[in-house]
């Protein structure tokens, strides 16, 4: 058996709508079962939890608390509104990871295709927070700070390299975040 066959896409159930392919795949089952798995595995541990933490619940309580303290030196006290976010998307690529250090078992994260849509999600994510925290002074972060406008050629010459600068600048960043999920 080649041990790179687990990084093959296989076409389980073959679906077509208006000529385009949504077919089933092997990565979109395991997709659907790290989720699964998840869910399964909170609710045995919440209903087998006790005063005295037994073995399992001190490996959760472990990962609980590395999740927490990482989200709080990064954003501090306010960014523990979002450990629910950071939780789930931490769990997901774990269980993933390790779903697919089991011979046989595909490995979700391996695709670039997943670690683009994840960091896509966590950019855009940050942008809408951004704006509702923000508003429109949101996008104060693309202006160069020490530049005088004194005519109004100036501020429409800005305003493209701003909407470039928005374009590119984000692109990049849901790449490089992809790349740093992709090495996990």
């Amino acid at each position: 058996m080649n041990p790179f066959n687990q990084f093959k896409l296989y076409t389980l159930i073959p679906i077509k709508i208006f000529n385009i392919d949504i077919s089933l795949t092997n990565s979109g089952v395991f997709m659907l079962m790290i989720p699964l798995l998840i869910l399964i595995l909170s609710y045995l541990i919440k209903n087998n939890t006790s005063y005295v933490p037994n073995k399992l619940q001190s490996a959760i309580e472990i990962f609980y608390i590395f999740i927490k303290d990482t989200v709080y030196e990064n954003t501090g006290a306010l960014g523990l509104n979002y450990l629910p976010f950071f939780m789930s998307l931490f769990l997901f690529i774990f269980t993933g990871n390790l779903l697919g250090m089991i011979p046989g078992f595909f490995t979700v994260t391996s695709h670039l295709s997943v670690t683009l849509i994840l960091a896509s999600i966590v950019i855009g994510y940050t942008i809408i927070l951004g704006i509702q925290k923000h508003k429109l002074h949101f996008f104060k972060i693309f202006f160069y700070k020490k530049i005088k406008y004194f005519y109004n050629i100036d501020i429409i010459l800005m305003l493209d390299v701003f909407l470039i600068k928005i374009y590119f600048s984000h692109r990049k960043r849901v790449f490089l975040e992809a790349c740093k999920i992709d090495k996990l």
